[in-house]
């Protein structure tokens, strides 16, 4: 995974396909998790619509709960709770595979952070 780490953090950025809570507490939606150096970004796939898009802070904080999960959570700047998901995400689909990916993008997304800050 470190190699995999290494990878996105030369390259500057990395985009991460995940499913956001939408509005309700059922409705999760496609989309895409961008990290850059500077900050990220949350693009909804099938409305094609920046939903977020913010320089890193300090205030930043990724959750991950208690238990074998595939979800994580973004505390943005601003106090805000963003849940993802990547259940389903990877190909071949498998529990494994979904629970690296969610440890990737946390993992990236902290180390730009700190290396921001």
């Amino acid at each position: 995974m470190q190699n995999d780490i290494n990878i996105c953090i030369s390259r500057g950025r990395a985009d991460f396909d995940v499913y956001v809570l939408g509005y309700s507490p059922e409705e999760w939606e496609h989309a895409t998790l961008v990290l850059r150096r500077t900050g990220y970004q949350i693009n909804i796939s099938h409305k094609d619509e920046v939903v977020i898009d913010e320089k890193y802070s300090p205030n930043l904080q990724t959750k991950i709960p208690n238990g074998r999960t595939t979800q994580f959570v973004l505390v943005s700047s601003g106090g805000v709770n963003l849940p993802f998901n990547t259940q389903g995400i990877t190909e071949p689909n498998n529990e494994d595979n979904d629970v690296r990916l969610r440890d990737l993008i946390v993992l990236v997304m902290r180390t730009f952070q700190n290396k921001r800050h």
